[in-house]
C-alpha cells in the first residue's frame, strides 16, 4: 500500500528530498514562516553559492543578509504572498543574492506551502531556487544591443540628414562658372563646418556599433 506523503514524518520527508536533490542543479529549501529561517537547505547551495547548507540552518537571518539591498522590498512582498497561497499554488519570483566570493547572482525561486498548522495557516514554505544569472545577462545584453540599434537608427534618420542636407544645399550654391567668386569662399567655409559635423555623427554611429 502506497503511503500518503502527507502522513510521513518530517524527517522522512527531509530524507526523501535529500535523495531527490543529489543530482539536481537546483537549491531546494524549506523556510519557516515564523522565523523566516531555513529548516532545510540542499547541498547544491555549495555549488551555486559557495556556502555550506548549515550556514543557513544555524543562522535564521543568514539568508536575509545575502539579498541585494534593492531586492528587499520585492523579496518581502513575495514572502507575504507565499504565506497566503492555497495548496498547490506556486509563487515564482527572481532576486539577486550574494555569492560567497562577493559577487551577486540572479536566482529564480518557485515556492509553495509545505506545512500548515491546525488552523490552516501556512507555517513552512518549500522552495526551489535556480541560478538564472546567464539568462538575465543574456537578456540585458539583448536590451543593450537594441538600445544601440535604436540610437543608430535615430542618428541615421535625424543627425546625418541635417549636415548632409546642408552640404547638398551648399554644393548647389557653389559658383562653378566662376570658381574665383568670393562667395565660393564663404560656401567652402560652411561646407567645412558641415563636413566636420557629419564626420562627428559617423564616429558616434561607429562608437555605438561596439
Amino acid at each position: 500500500m502506497i503511503k500518503n506523503e502527507n502522513l510521513l514524518p518530517i524527517q522522512d520527508r527531509y530524507e526523501l528530498l535529500e535523495k531527490i536533490t543529489n543530482n539536481i542543479s537546483v537549491i531546494i529549501y524549506i523556510m519557516s514562516l515564523e522565523t523566516l529561517g531555513m529548516e532545510y537547505m540542499s547541498r547544491e547551495v555549495r555549488n551555486l553559492l559557495g556556502y555550506n547548507e548549515q550556514d543557513f540552518i544555524k543562522q535564521p537571518d543568514f539568508t536575509i543578509s545575502l539579498y541585494h539591498a534593492e531586492d528587499y522590498p520585492s523579496v518581502a512582498a513575495n514572502i507575504r504572498h507565499s504565506m497566503s497561497m492555497r495548496d498547490n499554488e506556486l509563487n515564482v519570483f527572481s532576486y539577486r543574492i550574494r555569492h560567497r566570493n562577493g559577487s551577486y547572482r540572479w536566482f529564480e525561486s518557485k515556492e509553495m506551502v509545505f506545512e500548515r498548522d491546525n488552523y490552516g495557516t501556512a507555517t513552512k514554505i518549500l522552495g526551489f531556487a535556480q541560478d538564472i544569472t546567464d539568462k538575465v545577462e543574456f537578456i540585458n545584453e539583448l536590451k543593450r544591443k537594441n538600445a544601440q540599434l535604436e540610437e543608430i537608427a535615430r542618428l541615421n534618420s535625424h543627425e546625418i540628414r541635417r549636415p548632409l542636407a546642408t552640404i547638398l544645399g551648399l554644393v548647389a550654391l557653389f559658383n562653378r562658372t566662376n570658381p574665383a567668386d568670393d562667395f565660393n569662399i564663404e560656401v567652402l567655409a560652411k561646407l567645412d563646418i558641415s563636413a566636420r559635423e557629419l564626420d562627428e555623427v559617423i564616429h558616434r554611429i561607429v562608437d555605438n556599433t561596439y
